[in-house]
């Protein structure tokens, strides 16, 4: 998912240049006092450059300035948010065959929400979009597809009348499936670690979010401004925006993942893997693919989380079970299926259990579905390829064919040799980096 995210860095690089040679401005007419103070120099164009950096320096000068960086800035973030839910529904559609087999919320949502984008038809930002015939016809077709091609009334989803806030935002990425999207940027650790980098408040993480939605509110309604942001924090403001535009789409394109490797085209499973070195090096035995740097590789997580099961010791004799007790133990989530959840626990460390079947990997246990966290069971995470080494040997691309080879990969994310690894063919998940 990179069209959204492309179109917000193009947007905001010229924001970023503005701020820039304000900063110059303010640079150089104070590099000309101080010349003047110390030299006192008769030179007709300084005193006229002095001049015109004065005048362009002033208060009435700052107050638009400031209106218009909040503005833009404000406005390429929300431009983003819903190019974003619009992208999230076109890739699920085009890796989901059947429309009944889209996120249920998505569904759920779709008939209600296409209503109101046709009463919403004539607003500036459905102009020249889709027609009330075309958003008609996609419903239709939805409804009838019969495992066959479908369109879904995407920008029915982007209607909003919150400015976008950390609450709105959690409101409005609902609506597609994708619940308290802030939650998931905070356990982002580039994210977090940005936060810490640039001074801004870790208790308050969302406080630029919701101060940037506020200000522009405030210029938009003709409101008094109050204190204005100096240039430095304006720019600050836009690298916190910048960065969190970045986590956002990361976020949202994982939550792609388990749709693109069920659908697995283009898609390749790691099987062969040797060790993992320094957290990002990912050393396996490739044959018959063909990787290059930038390529992108999806990676599946089981999560370990605590547990309540009931356990119990045997006579090793008899077989007979002596004693039951209920432990609170760390589990790691195989499958979900209907109501139970399938976990593996350690035998080594723990007592047998009562009803479960031992496995050359430890013990099979039921464990319900109540007593298991409320929280997905598999983390789906994705990186691109910095690097690809064999035999101490750095290539951009390789193509593996009639013998497999060792490879080193170096990755953009921390990994463990436990996960699953899944190489992508197609280049539809491209990340952007971090700007920092």
């Amino acid at each position: 998912m990179n069209y959204s995210l492309s179109a917000f860095q193009t947007g905001v690089k010229p924001l970023e240049n503005f701020i820039e040679i304000i900063k110059n401005t303010k640079e150089l007419y104070s590099r000309i006092r101080t010349l003047e103070i110390t030299q006192q120099p008769e030179v007709p164009l300084l005193q006229d450059t002095k001049n015109l950096l004065s005048n362009n320096l002033e208060a009435s000068n700052r107050i638009f300035e400031y209106n218009s960086i909040i503005i833009s800035l404000y406005g390429l973030l929300e431009s983003f948010v819903e190019s974003l839910i619009k992208e999230y529904i076109e890739v699920l559609s085009s890796e989901i065959a059947d429309y009944k087999d889209l996120p249920e919320t998505i569904i759920n949502n779709h008939y209600e929400l296409s209503a109101v984008l046709i009463n919403n038809l004539s607003q500036p930002k459905y102009k020249d979009v889709t027609t009330k015939e075309v958003i008609v016809s996609n419903l239709y077709g939805c409804l009838n597809n019969g495992g066959g091609k479908y369109t879904v009334n995407a920008d029915a989803y982007t209607d909003h009348s919150a400015n976008i806030r950390q609450s709105s935002l959690n409101e409005f990425f609902s609506k597609v499936g994708i619940k308290n999207v802030t939650s998931l940027v905070l356990q982002d650790d580039k994210f977090s670690g940005f936060l810490e980098e640039h001074g801004f408040d870790k208790q308050k993480p969302f406080e630029v979010l919701n101060d940037l939605a506020e200000r522009r509110n405030r210029i938009s309604h003709g409101s008094s401004v109050g204190v204005i942001l100096d240039i430095n924090e304006l720019g600050r403001y836009v690298r916190y925006i910048n960065q969190l535009v970045i986590v956002l789409n990361k976020v949202v394109s994982e939550k792609t993942i388990p749709y693109i490797l069920k659908n697995g085209i283009g898609i390749t499973k790691l099987d062969n893997i040797i060790d993992v070195f320094n957290d990002n090096i990912l050393c396996l035995t490739l044959s018959d693919i063909k990787v290059k740097v930038g390529d992108v590789i999806l990676f599946v997580v089981r999560r370990k989380r605590k547990g309540t099961v009931e356990t119990a010791n045997a006579d090793a004799n008899t077989g007979e079970i002596e004693h039951t007790a209920t432990k609170t133990m760390d589990v790691t989530i195989v499958e979900i299926e209907n109501d139970t959840a399938v976990a593996m626990v350690d035998v080594a460390k723990r007592a047998i259990e009562a009803a479960a079947v031992e496995t050359a990997s430890g013990i099979e246990a039921s464990i319900p579905e109540s007593e298991v966290p409320e929280q997905q069971d598999f983390l789906y995470r994705s990186c691109q390829i910095l690097s690809i080494q064999i035999n101490r040997v750095d290539y951009e691309d390789v193509k593996i064919e009639d013998e497999s080879k060792n490879v080193g990969l170096r990755l953009d994310c921390n990994i463990k040799k436990n996960y699953e690894f899944y190489h992508v063919r197609k280049r539809r998940m491209q990340q952007t980096k971090t700007v920092k």
